[in-house]
Protein backbone atom coordinates (compact mmCIF):
# COMPACT_ATOMS: atom_id res chain seq x y z
CA UNK A 1 0.00 0.00 0.00
CA UNK A 2 3.16 2.50 0.97
CA UNK A 3 4.54 1.92 -2.33
CA UNK A 4 1.35 2.48 -4.46
CA UNK A 5 1.04 5.72 -2.49
CA UNK A 6 4.45 6.68 -3.06
CA UNK A 7 4.45 5.98 -6.80
CA UNK A 8 1.23 8.00 -7.65
CA UNK A 9 3.06 11.19 -5.69
CA UNK A 10 5.63 10.15 -8.41
CA UNK A 11 3.64 10.27 -11.09
CA UNK A 12 1.74 13.19 -10.31
CA UNK A 13 5.09 15.09 -9.54
CA UNK A 14 6.53 14.44 -12.98
CA UNK A 15 3.60 15.56 -14.62
CA UNK A 16 3.33 18.92 -12.87
CA UNK A 17 6.98 19.13 -14.02
CA UNK A 18 6.43 18.21 -17.64
CA UNK A 19 3.41 21.00 -17.86
CA UNK A 20 5.98 23.18 -16.15
CA UNK A 21 8.65 22.71 -19.56
CA UNK A 22 5.46 22.56 -21.90
CA UNK A 23 4.40 26.56 -20.84
CA UNK A 24 8.03 27.35 -20.49
CA UNK A 25 8.87 26.46 -23.85
CA UNK A 26 6.05 28.42 -25.05
CA UNK A 27 7.04 31.28 -23.00
CA UNK A 28 10.39 30.99 -25.11
CA UNK A 29 9.15 30.59 -27.88
CA UNK A 30 7.34 33.85 -28.14
CA UNK A 31 10.53 35.27 -26.65
CA UNK A 32 12.04 34.64 -30.24
CA UNK A 33 14.84 32.22 -28.88
CA UNK A 34 13.15 29.98 -31.26
CA UNK A 35 15.37 30.90 -33.96
CA UNK A 36 18.02 28.85 -32.02
CA UNK A 37 15.95 25.35 -31.96
CA UNK A 38 19.21 23.15 -31.65
CA UNK A 39 20.34 24.60 -28.39
CA UNK A 40 16.54 23.91 -26.64
CA UNK A 41 16.56 20.89 -27.97
CA UNK A 42 19.68 19.32 -26.72
CA UNK A 43 18.23 20.54 -23.44
CA UNK A 44 15.12 18.95 -23.53
CA UNK A 45 16.91 15.69 -24.56
CA UNK A 46 18.90 15.88 -21.26
CA UNK A 47 15.50 16.69 -19.51
CA UNK A 48 13.99 13.57 -20.86
CA UNK A 49 16.92 11.70 -20.12
CA UNK A 50 16.87 12.95 -16.06
CA UNK A 51 12.81 12.04 -16.67
CA UNK A 52 13.90 8.02 -17.44
CA UNK A 53 16.61 7.43 -14.79
CA UNK A 54 14.09 9.17 -12.35
CA UNK A 55 11.59 6.05 -13.42
CA UNK A 56 14.32 3.96 -13.39
CA UNK A 57 14.52 4.81 -9.73
CA UNK A 58 10.53 4.70 -9.09
CA UNK A 59 10.15 1.33 -9.96
CA UNK A 60 13.31 -0.06 -8.27
CA UNK A 61 12.37 1.62 -4.98
CA UNK A 62 9.05 0.31 -5.50
CA UNK A 63 10.78 -3.24 -6.00
CA UNK A 64 12.77 -2.35 -2.77
CA UNK A 65 9.08 -1.18 -0.55
CA UNK A 66 7.50 -4.33 -2.08
CA UNK A 67 10.43 -6.84 -0.62
CA UNK A 68 10.14 -5.15 2.45
CA UNK A 69 6.48 -5.36 3.21
CA UNK A 70 7.39 -9.20 2.06
CA UNK A 71 9.74 -9.34 4.88
CA UNK A 72 7.49 -7.36 7.38
CA UNK A 73 4.73 -9.85 6.64
CA UNK A 74 6.74 -12.64 7.44
CA UNK A 75 8.04 -11.00 10.36
CA UNK A 76 4.62 -10.58 11.82
CA UNK A 77 3.71 -13.78 11.05
CA UNK A 78 6.66 -15.06 13.35
CA UNK A 79 5.98 -12.85 15.94
CA UNK A 80 1.82 -14.10 15.95
CA UNK A 81 3.70 -17.46 16.28
CA UNK A 82 6.04 -16.55 18.96
CA UNK A 83 2.77 -15.35 20.78
CA UNK A 84 1.03 -18.37 20.35
CA UNK A 85 4.09 -20.46 21.79
CA UNK A 86 4.86 -17.84 24.41
CA UNK A 87 0.38 -18.51 25.49
CA UNK A 88 0.83 -21.87 25.46
CA UNK A 89 3.79 -21.98 27.49
CA UNK A 90 2.15 -19.71 29.79
CA UNK A 91 -1.53 -21.51 30.04
CA UNK A 92 0.65 -25.10 30.96
CA UNK A 93 2.46 -23.07 33.62
CA UNK A 94 -0.20 -21.50 35.48
CA UNK A 95 -2.18 -24.77 35.48
CA UNK A 96 0.88 -26.31 36.35
CA UNK A 97 1.40 -24.30 39.24
CA UNK A 98 -2.88 -25.05 40.04
CA UNK A 99 -1.49 -28.63 39.78
CA UNK A 100 0.18 -29.08 43.10
CA UNK A 101 -2.92 -27.27 45.34
CA UNK A 102 -6.72 -28.88 46.33
CA UNK A 103 -9.64 -27.61 44.58
CA UNK A 104 -9.66 -25.45 47.82
CA UNK A 105 -6.32 -24.31 47.62
CA UNK A 106 -6.55 -23.34 43.87
CA UNK A 107 -10.43 -21.10 44.41
CA UNK A 108 -8.84 -20.03 47.35
CA UNK A 109 -5.91 -18.61 45.80
CA UNK A 110 -8.04 -17.15 42.59
CA UNK A 111 -10.08 -15.05 45.20
CA UNK A 112 -7.59 -13.74 47.31
CA UNK A 113 -5.32 -12.41 44.32
CA UNK A 114 -8.37 -10.86 43.13
CA UNK A 115 -7.41 -12.96 39.22
CA UNK A 116 -10.66 -12.98 38.04
CA UNK A 117 -11.30 -9.14 39.14
CA UNK A 118 -11.93 -6.60 42.12
CA UNK A 119 -15.08 -4.16 42.92
CA UNK A 120 -12.82 -1.95 45.09
CA UNK A 121 -11.35 -4.43 47.64
CA UNK A 122 -13.93 -7.34 47.24
CA UNK A 123 -13.22 -9.70 44.61
CA UNK A 124 -15.60 -10.71 41.98
CA UNK A 125 -16.48 -14.20 39.92
CA UNK A 126 -15.43 -12.36 36.39
CA UNK A 127 -17.14 -10.65 33.69
CA UNK A 128 -19.22 -13.84 32.94
CA UNK A 129 -21.00 -12.61 36.15
CA UNK A 130 -22.03 -9.12 34.72
CA UNK A 131 -23.01 -7.76 31.89
CA UNK A 132 -25.46 -9.03 28.78
CA UNK A 133 -24.37 -12.96 29.90
CA UNK A 134 -25.39 -12.65 33.24
CA UNK A 135 -28.55 -10.81 32.56
CA UNK A 136 -29.22 -13.40 30.00
CA UNK A 137 -28.68 -15.92 32.21
CA UNK A 138 -30.96 -14.19 35.11
CA UNK A 139 -33.55 -14.26 32.20
CA UNK A 140 -33.71 -18.18 31.65
CA UNK A 141 -33.14 -19.25 35.21
CA UNK A 142 -36.14 -16.39 36.40
CA UNK A 143 -38.20 -18.24 33.43
CA UNK A 144 -37.48 -22.03 34.81
CA UNK A 145 -38.38 -20.83 38.02
CA UNK A 146 -41.70 -19.38 37.30
CA UNK A 147 -42.71 -21.84 34.67
CA UNK A 148 -42.09 -24.60 36.84
CA UNK A 149 -43.41 -23.31 40.21
CA UNK A 150 -39.82 -23.62 41.54
CA UNK A 151 -39.59 -22.63 45.59
CA UNK A 152 -36.08 -23.95 46.27
CA UNK A 153 -32.56 -23.48 44.92
CA UNK A 154 -29.16 -24.77 45.15
CA UNK A 155 -26.63 -22.69 43.44
CA UNK A 156 -23.02 -24.67 43.69
CA UNK A 157 -20.35 -22.37 42.16
CA UNK A 158 -22.20 -19.30 43.46
CA UNK A 159 -18.93 -17.25 43.21
CA UNK A 160 -19.58 -13.28 44.15
CA UNK A 161 -23.73 -14.27 44.46
CA UNK A 162 -24.00 -11.41 41.88
CA UNK A 163 -26.37 -13.79 39.72
CA UNK A 164 -27.72 -15.23 42.35
CA UNK A 165 -29.05 -11.89 44.31
CA UNK A 166 -30.82 -11.50 40.99
CA UNK A 167 -32.84 -14.77 41.65
CA UNK A 168 -33.18 -15.50 45.33
CA UNK A 169 -36.37 -13.22 45.75
CA UNK A 170 -38.07 -15.48 43.63
CA UNK A 171 -37.99 -18.43 45.43
CA UNK A 172 -38.73 -19.13 49.46
CA UNK A 173 -34.96 -20.37 50.03
CA UNK A 174 -31.52 -20.33 48.39
CA UNK A 175 -28.66 -22.29 49.30
CA UNK A 176 -25.49 -20.87 47.85
CA UNK A 177 -22.43 -22.69 48.00
CA UNK A 178 -18.73 -22.49 46.82
CA UNK A 179 -15.15 -24.25 46.76
CA UNK A 180 -13.42 -20.79 48.30
CA UNK A 181 -14.18 -19.99 51.36
CA UNK A 182 -12.67 -16.84 50.57
CA UNK A 183 -15.76 -15.88 48.51
CA UNK A 184 -18.00 -17.25 51.08
CA UNK A 185 -16.91 -14.99 53.94
CA UNK A 186 -17.63 -11.85 51.25
CA UNK A 187 -20.33 -13.14 50.72
CA UNK A 188 -21.55 -14.17 53.95
CA UNK A 189 -20.98 -10.60 55.35
CA UNK A 190 -22.07 -8.88 52.47
CA UNK A 191 -25.28 -10.65 52.19
CA UNK A 192 -26.23 -11.11 55.74
CA UNK A 193 -29.84 -9.05 54.89
CA UNK A 194 -31.28 -11.59 52.75
CA UNK A 195 -32.41 -13.98 55.45
CA UNK A 196 -33.73 -16.86 52.87
CA UNK A 197 -30.39 -17.29 51.56
CA UNK A 198 -27.90 -19.68 53.27
CA UNK A 199 -23.52 -19.68 52.31
CA UNK A 200 -21.63 -22.99 52.72
CA UNK A 201 -18.37 -23.89 51.61
CA UNK A 202 -18.27 -26.94 49.60
CA UNK A 203 -16.55 -29.15 46.97
CA UNK A 204 -19.18 -30.46 44.51
CA UNK A 205 -17.19 -33.43 43.21
CA UNK A 206 -17.38 -35.56 46.89
CA UNK A 207 -19.49 -33.09 49.62
CA UNK A 208 -23.19 -33.53 49.70
CA UNK A 209 -25.40 -31.51 48.06
CA UNK A 210 -28.59 -30.03 49.30
CA UNK A 211 -31.55 -31.08 47.78
CA UNK A 212 -33.75 -28.07 46.25
CA UNK A 213 -36.51 -28.34 43.24
CA UNK A 214 -33.45 -26.41 41.13
CA UNK A 215 -30.01 -26.71 40.73
CA UNK A 216 -28.14 -24.21 39.17
CA UNK A 217 -24.26 -25.09 38.09
CA UNK A 218 -23.33 -21.47 36.10
CA UNK A 219 -19.89 -21.30 34.51
CA UNK A 220 -18.12 -23.58 36.94
CA UNK A 221 -17.36 -27.17 35.03
CA UNK A 222 -14.84 -25.09 32.85
CA UNK A 223 -12.99 -24.60 35.48
CA UNK A 224 -12.75 -28.28 36.42
CA UNK A 225 -10.50 -31.49 34.56
CA UNK A 226 -12.76 -34.24 33.34
CA UNK A 227 -12.43 -36.13 35.76
CA UNK A 228 -13.93 -33.84 38.26
CA UNK A 229 -16.50 -32.80 36.10
CA UNK A 230 -17.71 -36.20 36.07
CA UNK A 231 -17.68 -36.68 39.75
CA UNK A 232 -19.90 -33.27 40.13
CA UNK A 233 -22.07 -35.45 37.97
CA UNK A 234 -22.40 -38.01 39.20
CA UNK A 235 -22.91 -36.29 42.84
CA UNK A 236 -25.52 -34.43 41.46
CA UNK A 237 -27.30 -37.53 40.03
CA UNK A 238 -26.75 -39.14 43.53
CA UNK A 239 -28.47 -36.10 45.17
CA UNK A 240 -32.36 -36.42 42.70
CA UNK A 241 -32.16 -33.20 41.44
CA UNK A 242 -35.31 -33.29 38.99
CA UNK A 243 -34.47 -29.62 37.18
CA UNK A 244 -30.41 -28.93 36.83
CA UNK A 245 -29.50 -25.47 35.21
CA UNK A 246 -25.68 -25.45 33.57
CA UNK A 247 -24.21 -22.93 31.78
CA UNK A 248 -21.07 -23.15 30.41
CA UNK A 249 -18.45 -20.04 28.13
CA UNK A 250 -17.06 -22.30 25.07
CA UNK A 251 -15.64 -21.36 22.26
CA UNK A 252 -17.54 -19.53 19.00
CA UNK A 253 -18.68 -22.42 16.76
CA UNK A 254 -16.60 -21.43 13.96
CA UNK A 255 -13.10 -21.88 16.30
CA UNK A 256 -14.72 -24.88 17.99
CA UNK A 257 -12.03 -27.67 17.57
CA UNK A 258 -12.44 -31.06 19.68
CA UNK A 259 -15.73 -30.28 22.49
CA UNK A 260 -14.46 -31.13 26.11
CA UNK A 261 -10.95 -31.32 25.96
CA UNK A 262 -9.47 -31.77 28.88
CA UNK A 263 -8.11 -29.53 30.81
CA UNK A 264 -3.90 -30.16 32.69
CA UNK A 265 -5.29 -29.13 36.32
CA UNK A 266 -8.21 -27.19 37.72
CA UNK A 267 -7.74 -23.20 37.08
CA UNK A 268 -8.87 -19.70 36.47
CA UNK A 269 -8.68 -20.33 33.16
CA UNK A 270 -11.01 -22.71 30.74
CA UNK A 271 -10.83 -24.79 27.61
CA UNK A 272 -11.77 -21.50 25.32
CA UNK A 273 -8.26 -20.95 25.62
CA UNK A 274 -7.63 -24.40 23.43
CA UNK A 275 -10.41 -23.38 21.22
CA UNK A 276 -13.29 -26.07 23.16
CA UNK A 277 -15.83 -26.18 25.64
CA UNK A 278 -17.47 -28.18 27.79
CA UNK A 279 -20.90 -29.87 26.57
CA UNK A 280 -22.51 -31.91 29.22
CA UNK A 281 -24.48 -34.02 26.16
CA UNK A 282 -21.24 -34.96 24.15
CA UNK A 283 -19.30 -37.50 25.37
CA UNK A 284 -17.27 -38.28 27.43
CA UNK A 285 -20.48 -36.77 29.55
CA UNK A 286 -22.74 -37.60 27.32
CA UNK A 287 -25.66 -36.75 29.84
CA UNK A 288 -29.23 -36.49 27.84
CA UNK A 289 -29.69 -32.45 28.47
CA UNK A 290 -31.47 -29.75 26.28
CA UNK A 291 -29.61 -26.84 24.72
CA UNK A 292 -32.05 -23.77 25.77
CA UNK A 293 -29.81 -21.04 24.28
CA UNK A 294 -26.60 -20.15 22.86
CA UNK A 295 -25.45 -16.89 23.54
CA UNK A 296 -23.47 -14.48 21.81
CA UNK A 297 -21.97 -11.00 22.86
CA UNK A 298 -19.81 -8.88 20.31
CA UNK A 299 -17.56 -7.65 23.17
CA UNK A 300 -17.11 -11.55 24.59
CA UNK A 301 -14.98 -13.99 23.04
CA UNK A 302 -16.92 -17.40 22.12
CA UNK A 303 -20.62 -17.79 23.31
CA UNK A 304 -22.67 -18.67 26.71
CA UNK A 305 -24.71 -22.15 26.23
CA UNK A 306 -27.10 -22.74 29.35
CA UNK A 307 -28.70 -26.66 28.97
CA UNK A 308 -31.53 -27.97 31.08
CA UNK A 309 -30.83 -31.75 32.54
CA UNK A 310 -33.44 -32.86 34.35
CA UNK A 311 -31.67 -37.00 35.62
CA UNK A 312 -34.91 -37.25 37.71
CA UNK A 313 -37.34 -35.67 35.63
CA UNK A 314 -40.07 -37.08 33.91
CA UNK A 315 -39.60 -35.42 30.15
CA UNK A 316 -39.62 -37.92 27.56
CA UNK A 317 -36.29 -37.95 25.17
CA UNK A 318 -34.80 -35.21 24.32
CA UNK A 319 -33.66 -33.76 20.50
CA UNK A 320 -30.40 -32.68 19.51
CA UNK A 321 -29.77 -29.80 21.01
CA UNK A 322 -29.27 -26.98 17.92
CA UNK A 323 -27.47 -23.27 18.31
CA UNK A 324 -30.14 -20.82 18.78
CA UNK A 325 -29.49 -17.01 19.06
CA UNK A 326 -30.74 -15.65 22.38
CA UNK A 327 -33.54 -17.57 22.63
CA UNK A 328 -34.90 -19.92 25.09
CA UNK A 329 -37.42 -22.71 25.58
Amino acid sequence: MDALVYTHGMETALLFLVLILVILGATVARAGISRHPFPMWSKFKRLFRSIDRIQESQAAMKQQLERMEDKLCRLEDGLEAAGFLARDSLLKQRHLDFKNLTLEETFDYIYKHRIWGADGTRPISGWGSYGEWAASFVRVAAHMIKEHGIRTVTDIGCGDFNIGSQLCGRVDKYQASDISSEIIRWNTDRFAALKNVVFQQANACVDPLPPADLLIIRQVLQHLTNAQIESVLQNVEKTGFRHVLVAEHVSSPEKTGEPNQDLPSQGCFTRLDFNSGVFIDQPPFSRPAKLLGSFSVPSMEGALLVYLWEPWGSSTSVASPTRTSGKFA
